[in-house]
């Protein structure tokens, strides 16, 4: 999570020491788990690590530094963040899957091209007449089907991350995952064994069922985020992996 020392100091002035500490753990959670905070009192009090009492003492001082509606707690510049992130994330992962593409698509013409020319041979050998492509006129000139086969291809749009990833109940595994997304989460938590994270995730979501996400994408990159927050699978194997909602994972 991007911080700015003194964005935040300009805006906590008037918070005491205990109060820091209760605001820093909300917007950490809010960042983690990628969306608004309940109003509730007891769940708040948990996130902060304050007794019931300590909280609504603390609550006066905090609570300005939220817009508190529709029974949740909003962050402003949490959420601008959380749409930055996303969308460079759809930005590098649209990049690497381009990549594949361009790699991909010359290879598929040329083995289509082969395997026509093939065709073709055996065809003159059964003294049969040779196939002819088929051919369609356009602006730019006379295409065969081989080339509107390909131009098809690149014309399909692949889906966002956050349509594609999904939890299949059938497999009880998540679905979508493509290498280019593990190498960005690579780049972006350094500290963290992607293959490994996304095992625990499994087993998390296997464990609660009835915790269904919308967005699956970002329940990742938060499950992610908060690994490397945390030091990463090194510091995290010494002690008890926390699910998204902050309880531990047996």
């Amino acid at each position: 999570m991007p911080f700015y020392v003194a964005d935040y100091i300009a805006d906590t002035m008037h918070l005491s020491t205990v109060e820091h500490g209760a605001y820093m753990l909300l917007i950490f959670h809010y960042w983690c788990t990628g969306k608004p905070i309940p109003d509730d009192d007891t769940k708040l009090a948990r996130i902060t690590r304050l007794t019931p009492e300590e909280w609504l003492t603390a609550r006066v001082a905090i609570e300005g530094l939220f817009s508190v509606h529709g029974s949740a707690w909003h962050h402003k510049r949490i959420e601008e963040e959380l749409e930055t992130a996303t969308d460079r994330y759809e930005r590098r992962a649209s990049a690497g899957r381009k990549g594949g593409k361009a790699k991909a698509m010359p290879e598929q013409c040329s083995s289509n091209a082969k395997a026509m020319l093939k065709q073709c041979s055996s065809n003159a050998k059964a003294t049969t007449p040779t196939p002819t492509p088929t051919t369609t006129s356009t602006s730019t000139g006379t295409k065969t089907d081989t080339d509107i086969s390909c131009n098809d291809a690149e014309a399909s749009a692949p889906l966002p991350p956050h349509k594609r990833i999904v939890w299949s109940a059938d497999a009880q595994n998540f679905a979508g995952v493509e290498d280019g997304d593990i190498q960005v989460w690579q780049e972006a938590y350094p500290a963290v064994d992607v293959r490994s994270q996304l095992a625990k995730a499994r087993a998390w979501v296997m464990a609660n069922p009835t915790k269904r996400k919308k967005n699956w994408y970002r329940f990742l990159a938060g499950w992610m985020s908060r690994c490397q927050e945390r030091g990463g699978d090194t510091r995290a194997e010494r002690g008890r992996e926390l699910g998204p909602d902050g309880t531990p994972l047996l």
